[in-house]
């Protein structure tokens, strides 16, 4: 299994909206890495840059001073496969790793305390538009049940050229067992890949980011016949869709984390299973999921893509497609929700 990944990193002495920042880029002296074998738990690295809009703030790991990385840990073998162009990995520990005859990069593993970088992160007083909008691939691409615990995830990203950063590989694993790690050379010291293509894209973070879980109807109506929700109208204080009935609505402030790949996202846990209903509500379904910020912190313009950026493509077995509405400065997605037959889990739209 291959996985294809990359983000950005540097600091910034100043960032101006839709316009190249003065960048400030310092390449430190690296320390020498380590072989295979297992770590401790430390907290993700920030590979992909941010944007704090809004006056937000996080708390990110920290190199030694005067430096953007130090990588000391534990790493595995990365090397393109020359036949199918895809990036594989292995662990040093297995017998054959790595293979000949290829071109090996070293990929430090994400968790390990022994190995610490940090993508840039700066600050905006002014909204952020989004130029890209990422929907999660389980939201857009799988039909869940009524019993189901959902991972959803939301990802704006903003244009922001010249933001240099480290390279994220997929190592092993998949969900919550996945290992992603930073790129680098195999030689001492490792020296980390640069980005190679235009990295002209940050994440953007707001502390006044909201999801809400709406039902568009009190039935289970169909699948294959979505209801009118042509007279809804956006509620923005509320940050719910007004109709007129008075179907289930659930707002709840959006959460940051950086994740495994190193950025730093939206994600929630709807626990389908807990959700509580209007009475006579059932809770399979056409649901719409809506994304907004207070104080519009981040834009939903009629120009934001409902992808990641570029080289990212969306979901081969995509099923619900998100829509932007840059008149309310929202981004949704109509999901339908089936009845629960015994089971937790989704299946395949």
């Amino acid at each position: 299994m291959v996985h294809t990944h990359w983000s950005t990193s540097t600091r910034f002495g100043s960032f101006l909206l839709l316009m190249a920042a003065a960048l400030l880029v310092s390449m430190p002296v690296l320390a020498q890495g380590g072989g295979g074998g297992e770590i401790e738990t430390a907290g993700n690295n920030l590979s992909c840059p941010v944007i704090l809009a809004g006056g937000a703030s996080l708390s990110f790991r920290e190199p030694p001073a005067g430096t953007d990385y130090s990588l000391l840990g534990a790493y595995w073998y990365g090397w393109i496969d020359p036949t199918t162009g895809l990036q594989m990995a292995c662990d040093p520990a297995v017998l054959g790793c790595p293979p000949e005859g290829v071109e090996i990069s070293r990929i430090y593993l994400q968790k390990d305390p022994l190995s610490v970088w940090q993508a840039g992160h700066v600050e905006s007083n002014v909204p952020v538009p989004a130029a890209y909008f990422d929907w999660s691939d389980d939201i857009e691409s799988t039909l869940w049940s009524s019993s189901s615990v959902v991972r959803v995830e939301t990802v704006p990203f903003a244009y922001a050229p010249g933001m240099l950063g480290f390279q994220m590989w997929w190592a092993s694993g998949k969900g919550v067992d996945e290992v992603w790690g930073a790129r680098a050379s195999g030689t001492d010291p490792p020296v980390p890949t640069e980005y190679p293509s235009s990295p002209n894209y940050a994440t953007v973070y707001s502390t006044n980011a909201w999801l809400t879980l709406q039902k568009l109807e009190a039935g289970g109506g169909s699948l294959a016949v979505p209801p009118d929700s042509s007279g809804y109208v956006w509620n923005a204080s509320a940050h719910q869709w007004d109709n007129t009935a008075a179907h289930t609505v659930r707002v709840e402030p959006c959460s940051a984390e950086i994740n495994v790949g190193g950025k730093v996202i939206y994600g929630f846990n709807w626990m389908l299973k807990r959700q509580i209903m209007a009475a006579g509500e059932a809770k399979d379904g056409w649901w719409r999921l809506t994304f907004s910020t207070s104080e519009n912190t981040i834009l939903v313009t009629e120009g934001t893509v409902l992808t990641p950026p570029p080289p990212a493509v969306p979901p081969a077995e995509q099923s619900f497609f998100a829509k932007v509405d840059p008149v309310n400065n929202v981004t949704y997605i109509d999901i339908y929700i089936t009845a629960a037959k015994g089971g937790g889990g989704g299946k395949k739209g």
